[in-house]
């Protein structure tokens, strides 16, 4: 995750955990925020749920949409959020990226048109094409600040169970140990926006053991959801 990509995970799931608190909160290194409240200062962790079987492909299908989204700024269009489909079997090597992208935002275009007369696009082709690209969403909106490409760098879980958990505690935990320290240390799990980073059902609810994060969060950003895993004396919750 970027800087930018990680304030606006934790303004999102803040607002939710605590909508009538007062606090204030920046970007840090080790760990990703400091969150500052009346009464302690708080170190946040940001990560994503992984799928590593399928990261590689989402992987590149972030390389492509981002690359799709830098050309169409070009273009000289408002701000727009950005999905993409594409064949299964789509792969491409490093140095095919570039022009394959170009080819996916000239087909973009040519339906949006240089001057769109509305703010929602959708695109649909032969799931037989030669080129893998079968379909894409565009909303434009004055309200954005900045265009981005939907997709998550993850990959989708049917459910998240306590060997996902222990995968991502395994490298965070470790990590705390350099983090700069705090009154208390949050770790939170961010469910990737739309079907890349979605996970089905979180099906562990505790940890059973001592972490040295005080308290672990899940956050479902498209549901606005925050489940919350419980560490020894830190009761299980769901907002």
């Amino acid at each position: 995750m970027t800087k930018e990509e990680e304030k606006r995970v934790f303004t999102s799931f803040i607002e939710v955990l605590e909508p009538d608190e007062d606090y204030l909160f920046k970007c840090w290194e080790k760990p990703d925020i400091k969150l500052v409240r009346s009464d302690k200062v708080i170190g946040v962790e940001i990560t994503e749920i992984l799928d590593e079987k399928r990261r590689s492909r989402q992987m590149l299908l972030k390389k492509i949409g981002d690359a799709v989204v830098s050309i169409l700024d070009e273009q000289g269009y408002m701000p727009f959020h950005l999905s993409l489909s594409f064949q299964p079997t789509l792969g491409l090597s490093k140095s095919k990226i570039t022009s394959y992208s170009s080819k996916v935002a000239n087909k973009i275009s040519s339906i949006i048109g240089s001057q769109p007369k509305r703010s929602n696009y959708d695109g649909n082709f032969d799931s037989s094409s030669t080129d893998g690209f079968i379909g894409f969403n565009i909303f434009f909106s004055e309200h954005l600040t900045k265009s981005y490409f939907a997709e998550s760098a993850t990959g989708f879980i049917p459910d998240f169970g306590r060997a996902d958990l222990e995968k991502i505690l395994s490298k965070k935990e470790q990590a705390l140990k350099s983090y700069e320290a705090f009154d208390e240390q949050w770790l939170l799990i961010c469910e990737g926006n739309f079907l890349a980073g979605s996970v089905g059902q979180i099906l562990v609810k505790n940890i059973g053991f001592t972490s040295g994060f005080n308290r672990i969060f899940i956050f479902r950003e498209v549901a606005q959801k925050i489940v919350e895993i419980s560490v020894p004396q830190s009761p299980s919750f769901e907002r």
